[in-house]
C-alpha cells in the first residue's frame, strides 16, 4: 500500500488541525459505513485491530463518499474484510464497470487516424502552464470529470489560430475519455472528405462508406479536428456533416470539435459555399447544422504563439 494511504491525516482529505489520533479515530468508527462494518464483524473485531486499520478505513471512507470523481472513475472500489486477524482492503469490480469492459473492443477503441506522432503522444498536464490554453484545459477537465458511459455531456468547440496547441488538447482529451473506457475516433474532416471519396472511387457499392459514417455517428466520443479547413461541397454538408452531426445530436453523443473559425464563422462558410442550391436552402441547411452543434457544445477561445515552423517574411 503507498505510504500516503497509512498516514489517516492524508486520507481523510480534511482539516484536522487541532485533532490528535484519538479524535481523528473517533470520526473514522463514528463513519456510518464504519459503524455497519463494526456490528457486522464485531464478534471479532478487537481494539488493536481497529486501531491497526484506521488507514484501511479512512481510504474505504474517501473513495465511497468523500472524493466521487474517485468513484466514479475507478474501475475497482474496496471493501473492507477481516483477513489473518487485520482489517483489510478487498479490491472489487464495480458492476457497471464490468458492462463496459464487456463492450466489444472495436466499441471502445482510440482511433487516432493521422494525427502525428507528437499529438497521439499528448498528456493534458503538458499544458498547465500554457495561460492562453487555461480555459480550454478547463473545459477538457470538466469533460473528463462529468463522462459517463450513457450520459449526456456537452462537449466542445475549440476555436484558435494556427499551431497553438488545438489538436495536441484534443487528443490528449481523447486519451483520457479512452482511459475511462470510452471509444474515441479523432479525425480531421479534410481527411475524411478523402477517405469517403476514395471509397466511391473503387467501389461505391461496397457498403463501407455507409459502414464508416454510422461507426462516426455511433462512437461514444468524435473529435473533429480543424473542421472548416475542409472543401465544402452539398455532398459533403448533407450526406456527410449533417448526417453525423444529426445523429450524434439526437442521441447525445459527446462531439468535439477545434477550428480556425468561430462557430458563427463557420455558420457564415456554409451559407457562402458555392453549389447548386438557391441562397434560401443553403441558409436553412445552415442554420440545421449551426443549430445543433450549438446545442452540443460550448465554444471556448484558445490563444498562444504558433509552435510550428513560420517562414521568413
Amino acid at each position: 500500500m503507498a505510504e500516503e494511504f497509512r498516514n489517516p491525516f492524508s486520507i481523510l482529505g480534511e482539516n484536522v488541525n487541532g485533532k490528535d489520533l484519538e479524535e481523528i479515530k473517533a470520526d473514522i468508527l463514528g463513519h456510518p459505513l464504519i459503524k455497519e462494518f463494526i456490528e457486522k464483524y464485531e464478534a471479532v473485531i478487537t481494539d488493536e485491530m481497529l486501531q491497526e486499520g484506521l488507514a484501511n478505513m479512512a481510504y474505504f471512507i474517501r473513495c465511497h463518499t468523500q472524493e466521487p470523481r474517485i468513484e466514479a472513475e475507478t474501475v475497482y472500489l474496496p471493501s473492507l474484510v477481516i483477513r489473518n486477524e487485520h482489517i483489510d482492503l478487498e479490491h472489487k469490480l464495480r458492476p457497471e464497470k464490468v458492462a463496459l469492459m464487456n463492450k466489444h473492443a472495436s466499441k471502445r477503441r482510440l482511433e487516432f487516424s493521422s494525427m502525428s506522432e507528437d499529438n497521439k503522444q499528448a498528456e493534458l498536464s503538458n499544458l498547465a502552464n500554457e495561460m492562453g490554453m487555461a480555459l480550454a484545459k478547463g473545459e477538457a477537465d470538466r469533460i473528463i470529470a462529468e463522462y459517463q458511459d450513457g450520459k449526456k455531456v456537452k462537449g466542445m468547440w475549440l476555436v484558435g489560430s494556427y499551431g497553438i496547441g488545438k489538436s495536441y488538447l484534443a487528443c490528449a482529451l481523447a486519451k483520457a475519455l479512452h482511459k475511462k473506457l470510452a471509444g474515441v475516433i479523432v479525425v480531421p474532416p479534410n481527411e475524411l472528405v478523402d477517405e469517403l471519396k476514395g471509397e466511391m472511387s473503387r467501389d461505391s457499392a461496397s457498403g463501407k462508406i455507409d459502414k464508416r459514417l454510422k461507426q462516426l455517428e455511433e462512437v461514444d466520443v468524435l473529435i473533429l479536428d480543424d473542421i472548416g479547413a475542409e472543401a465544402l461541397s452539398d455532398w459533403y454538408v448533407d450526406a456527410v456533416l449533417y448526417r453525423i452531426v444529426d445523429a450524434r445530436y439526437k442521441h447525445n453523443k459527446l462531439t468535439i470539435f477545434t477550428s480556425n473559425l468561430t462557430r458563427h464563422q463557420y455558420h457564415e462558410t456554409l451559407k457562402a459555399m458555392k453549389g447548386k442550391l438557391d441562397q434560401g436552402t443553403k441558409e436553412a441547411r445552415a442554420r440545421r447544422v449551426i443549430e445543433r452543434i450549438g446545442a452540443m457544445t460550448n465554444e471556448v477561445q484558445a490563444s498562444g504563439a504558433n509552435k510550428r515552423f513560420e517562414p521568413s517574411a
